[in-house]
Parts: structure tokens; sequence; C-alpha cells
């Protein structure tokens, strides 16, 4: 009885253990911030983030030159084409990608028949003064794909610690034509304010990929900003060109890393699985506990590149990722992921024109040859210029016959003829006492022997108007003015000088001498009964043709002087006056 009292006290005091816990002392509500070892000689790099498509980018023009002469690289009217623009259906593309070039199977055997060429090591120091041999191949693919900005000019800095930051988005920039990456809001706001904003949009694109990401809460700004672990960037490449489950289901009993341990579910362990924060600090305690391991996620990312050749069994997997090896790694884990799976290509021509015009060909035997506008030399270089341009096939295909045939060009014209007299027939119908079909059938004839910049509108309207103008009315039946807005011209205030007369007022104004009126035009009022001496005047029936007052005539006065009619008289008669 005794025994079976113990026995039940043991069991009482392991379940009290169990439901209170060893509980350890993590509060997952609090972030964290993850310490990884940094290089010695970090820079911190200010350097601004450019991104261009490949075939545009133009710097370091040296050392392109020398990759572009080994791999068959050229450049036709501005553009390129070769081996290293070819995107997975091998049709001609500038706005490749790294990933993408590694796929052809061309690049790869060229990459391992030979160590580095001269010519490209001489450009490689022509730009940096600091590389050495291991950092030579890392330092070309850099530069010539844009992967990361240089922190200095003219320092490679491979040994550089890269930031997650920098990580998350070189693995992006490796595998991702140009284009617009939007922002992720939640992301975002996770991680600004630091002096890595403007690789937010390309490390967002990662954050499934990586370990320490936003979705439990672990990516701070701390932490994005922090040095990323080897361990954390074996994790990310190896997800992001096999894929999650691939790594996580893969074998690792055969496992043969020098310096690095499971550590099984740490997540349970630490009785945290589910949490908040749960990866940053599982991460958190395998770096302060090195020799424990890394929690099994990370531990089969690492065992399967390690399996697979891309990092060598030591792995350092707790010092930070330098930009050296992260490329490094990249490049490794695409060479073997095609050798593994099959490559996405396998063009070894110097020229990739050559596909181009193959293409162009075929659809040009599409076509019918009597119908084109174009030679098929011309045709083909139409092609190449607009599949370069990034036109697709398709595209341009479907604008063959808007670009090209003869027939629709000629539908195209008698369809804007149409509408056009149309047009201008409507406009002036109402003044023409013909017909459409007339109308139309003497545009024909006005303009048959014309060329088209001869043509005026404006002389045909007058053309067809001197025809077939309705007439102009003056004046209607009912006595009123017609339609005719034009107002009648106003009779000349004087008469033409040869034929001028004098006629007198009807009403005398109120003041014609000097007074405050206006009218200060002198008024002739002749006598009511002339003096028994003075001889009458009596003007002449009709006036004289010419009264003597030259060109300006109309003087009365000098007319009557002139002709002998008045003879002024000795006496002084007051009564006669001028006012």
């Amino acid at each position: 009885m005794k025994a079976k009292k113990m026995m039940i006290a043991v069991f009482a005091l392991a379940l009290t253990v169990q439901m209170t816990g060893c509980k350890n002392d993590i509060d997952t509500n609090k972030p964290i911030v993850i310490d990884v070892s940094v290089s010695d000689s970090d820079v911190a790099s200010k350097a601004e983030l450019n991104w261009t498509e490949l075939g545009k980018l133009t710097n370091y023009e040296e050392m392109r030159t020398a990759v572009d002469t080994i791999f068959g690289n050229e450049i036709v009217d501005g553009i390129k084409y070769g081996a290293f623009y070819l995107d997975k259906d091998e049709k001609q593309c500038t706005n490749n990608t790294l990933s993408i070039v590694l796929g052809n199977q061309f690049v790869a055997e060229e990459m391992k028949g030979s160590a580095m060429e001269d010519s490209i090591n001489s450009s490689l120091d022509a730009i940096y003064t600091d590389l050495s041999d291991s950092d030579r191949t890392a330092a070309m693919f850099n530069a010539y794909f844009n992967l990361l900005p240089d922190s200095t000019p003219n320092y490679f800095n491979g040994g550089d610690t890269l930031s997650r930051a920098e990580a998350m988005a070189l693995v992006t920039r490796a595998t991702t034509p140009v284009k617009s990456l939007p922002a992720v809001d939640d992301f975002t706001s996770a991680v600004t304010g630091t002096d890595y904003d403007q690789y937010i949009n390309y490390a967002a694109q990662q954050n499934a990929n990586s370990y320490i990401n936003t979705q439990d809460k672990s990516l701070t700004a701390d932490n994005f900003k922090g040095a990323m672990s080897r361990a954390e960037f074996v994790y990310l490449v190896m997800n992001e060109v096999y894929g999650v489950d691939a790594v996580q289901s893969f074998d690792t009993t055969s496992a043969s890393l020098k310096d690095c341990t499971n550590a099984g579910d740490l997540s349970a362990e630490l009785k945290i699985a589910g949490s908040d924060r749960c990866n940053a600090y599982t991460l958190k305690h395998s770096l302060d506990n090195v020799d424990k391991g890394v929690t099994e996620e990370l531990y089969k990312s690492l065992v399967m590149a390690v399996e697979k050749g891309i990092i060598t069994p030591e792995t350092r997997w707790n010092e930070g990722i330098t930009k050296a090896e992260a490329i490094s790694i990249i490049v490794n884990a695409f060479n073997q992921y095609y050798e593994d799976n099959g490559y996405l290509l396998n063009n070894a021509d110097k020229g990739s024109t050559q596909v181009l015009e193959a293409q162009a060909e075929e659809l040009w035997n599409k076509q019918d040859a009597n119908d084109m506008s174009v030679t098929k030399e011309q045709f083909i270089a139409d092609y190449i210029k607009e599949i370069s341009g990034g036109m697709t096939p398709e595209e341009f295909e479907e604008s063959i016959e808007e670009s090209y045939s003869i027939a629709f060009a000629e539908e195209l014209a008698e369809k804007e003829k149409e509408d056009y007299l149309n047009q201008i027939w409507e406009e002036n119908k109402d003044n023409l006492t013909c017909d459409k079909d007339t109308f139309v059938k003497e545009y024909e004839d006005f303009t048959k022997d014309l060329k088209p910049e001869e043509i005026s509108e404006r002389e045909f309207i007058d053309h067809v108007t001197d025809k077939y103008g309705k007439p102009q009315d003056t004046q209607s039946n009912d006595g009123e003015s017609s339609n005719n807005d034009t107002p009648p011209a106003e009779t000349p205030v004087n008469p033409p000088a040869d034929t001028q007369t004098y006629t007198p007022p009807a009403e005398t104004p109120e003041d014609n001498g000097g007074g405050s009126s206006n009218n200060d035009t002198p008024v002739y009022t002749p006598p009511v009964e002339p003096p028994e001496d003075v001889p009458t005047y009596t003007p002449p029936v009709e006036p004289p043709a010419n009264n003597g007052g030259g060109s300006g005539g109309g003087n009365w006065e000098a007319d009557w002087d002139d002709n002998n009619w008045y003879e002024e008289p000795d006496d002084d008669f007051s009564d006669i006056h001028l006012r």
C-alpha cells in the first residue's frame, strides 16, 4: 500500500510538471534581435539600388565586351543578342535573368570548360582593386547582371556581410525580370525605417522562402537590417531553386556535415510552437548554443546543399553570409538544379538572331506575298526589331494585316474617303440642287487626275457650287428682304461734285453763330423781299454741269460770283446776312 501511494505521488508530480511545465521564461510577445557574427571589414553601403533590363545595362563596358565575346553575345542595331539574351523558349529577350541564363546548357558548358578567361580577369582588374581569386566569378556575375551595388567605387567588397535586406533582394534580382514590384503592406510596415528601405520591395518577394519572415512576426526592422546567417541564406536559396516541399522531404540519414547537428523540433522543445516570433527565438537559441545545432528545417536545407555540392561540408552555418559567398551559392544552386532536372535550353549558336530570322521566315511563308507591301527581307528585319523591342510573336502576327496588307490598306483608304465625302456632303447639301450620288461623281471627276496632296476641298466646293448652287433671292415675294444679311449700301452724304445742289435745311438750327451749340455750319437765309435796286437772283432750273469749282467743286457762293448771277449792291442791306 505504501508503495502504491508512492507511485501515485510520483505520477501526480509528473503530471503537475507537464501541465505547469518546466516552463521556460520565453515571452514571444516581445520582439527579439538576432545577433549574427559579421566581418570585421564590413562597409556600410549607401549606394543607390537601381534596376535596369539586362540588355540595356551599359556600365563596366570593357567587362561586358569581354564576357559577350566569350559567350557569343552580340549587338545588332543597338539590341543585344546571344546566349545571355534567350528566354526558356529560345526567343530573344533583353530583360533576362541570371537564373534563366544559367539554364542555357551552352553557357553552363562554357563556364565549366575553362577557367576565367584572361580578358575577363583583365577587365575586372580594371574595375576593382580588391579582388581575390575566389571572388572573381562572383564579381563578374554581380557586375554583369547588376545584382547588388558596390559599397564604394572600385571595390567589390566580396567579404562584406549581407543584411537580410540585401540577401533577400539579391535572390529576387537574380531570378526576376525587371518589372514594377508593388509594396506589400504588412511587410513594408514591419521593416520600414532603416537604411535599407530601398530594398523592401525586392525583399518582400522572398518573404515566404525566408526562415526569418514577417508571417510569424520574426522579421522586424532591426532584424531586416541585421546580418543574415549562412544557414538562413542556404535555406532561402534552396527553397527558391528546389521548392520548400523538396527541401523538407530531403533524406538526411546520410548527412555528412562537419560542423552542424540536427537539433530537431526546437519550437516544441522551447514550448513556443505556433507562437509569434517562433522562428526568431529558435534561431536565437541555436546561435547562442552552437554546439547543439540548428532546428530541423534549417538542417535539412544545409544537408541537401552539401549533398548536391552547392556548399562544402564545413558549412559555417552560424557566420554571416558574405557578398561573394551568396552569389556563388546562387550560381552553384542553379547549375546543380539544371544538371539534375534538365536545362531550359541548349543554344550554342554565337548569334541568336538566327532564331528570330527563322521565326520571321516561317511567318512570312504563311502570307500572300502578292498582298504584302514590303519585301521578305524588310518583313524579317521588322520582325526582329519588334520582337527585340518587347512585342510578342502573337502580337506581331496580329498586326500583319494592318501593317502590310495591300488589300487592307485599300479598303481602309476607301472607307476613309467615304467618311470624308459624307462629311462634306452634309456640310454643303443645303446649298446645292444636286443629289448625293451626283455630288460623289463630281468629286471623282474632279480629283481623278490629282495626287492626294493636290486635292483642295475649297476648290472642289467652289466647283460643285458653280454647277449646282441654289440661286440667292434678293427680295422675297411679300416685299420683305430676302434671307440676305448684308445691309444695303448707305446713300452718300454728298452727291458727286458736278451735280451738287444746295438744299436749305428744313429748320434753322437754334444757334449757328458760335454759341454753345455744336452746330457751327453757316446757313444761308434769302431775304423775304429783295431791295428795289438789286436784281433778283433766280437760280437756273438745272445747275450747270460744272460751275467752275474744279475738282473740288461744291462752293455755291463762288459759282454765283463766277457766272455774274449776283451783283453785290452798293447799299448795305442789313436784312441780308450770313449766319
